[in-house]
């Protein structure tokens, strides 16, 4: 009920308030290199671009959308949609406003909240 409450604030502030409450991208590079990660909006423009060392994190606004991966040559690594619907609750951190999202060498792939709040020690 606490989580659903929150929901409800969150969006209400966000829609009539005129606050700008952003959720946020913490993804974690557990690659051996450098990647660049491209945020897309559902209208196709990029809104957020971020690089990301090997085996280090970033932190960035996000929204519905596509999250991008890319080698530092540009090369494709991979893609996801930010936030899934059918997912969305399961792995939202309303605590922290957050996603985590795990990018390896072919995939990127949300993590349960209790597992990526971890990532920061």
């Amino acid at each position: 009920m606490r989580r659903a409450c929150s929901l409800l604030v969150l969006i209400w502030l966000t829609c009539f308030s005129g606050c700008s409450l952003s959720s946020y991208g913490i993804f974690r590079n557990d690659t051996g290199n450098a990647v660049h990660i491209a945020i897309i909006s559902r209208a196709g423009e990029k809104y957020a671009a971020v690089t990301v060392a090997p085996h280090s994190m970033a932190k960035t606004n996000i929204g519905n959308g596509t999250a991008v991966v890319t080698t530092s040559s540009g090369k494709p690594l991979a893609h996801c949609d930010l936030m899934p619907p059918q997912l969305a609750r399961q792995y939202y951190d309303f605590d922290n406003r957050a996603f985590y999202y795990r990018i390896t060498s072919r995939k990127i792939e949300l993590v349960l909240p209790v597992e990526g709040r971890k990532w920061n020690g």
